[in-house]
């Protein structure tokens, strides 16, 4: 799964976030059905962050990251807060 949505990162980086994910031996998820009404992508991209931040890990963006202003990967707290999206 991170070889296809964590392309962002080397190799070593998601190696060692397998790692730690194995470990854990949870996942969080965020997802949305809705019809995108305005400002829904400020609030799952704020939400994503916090959930990241809490748990010291990392925003999976997979499907629709282009309206986070980021492409495709595995994403700090601070780099979703820093992203210009296209909400």
């Amino acid at each position: 799964m991170l070889a296809d949505y964590a392309r962002n990162l080397d190799d070593q980086t998601r190696r060692a976030l397998a790692t730690r994910w194995r470990a854990a031996g949870w996942t969080g998820a965020l997802e949305s059905f809705a019809g995108r009404p305005a400002r829904e992508g400020l609030v799952m991209a704020t939400l994503a962050s916090a959930l990241a931040r809490t748990c010291k890990g990392r925003v999976l963006l997979m499907e629709a990251a282009a309206l986070f202003g980021l492409p495709t990967g595995a994403w700090t707290p601070d780099e979703i807060d820093a992203a210009q999206p296209r909400f």
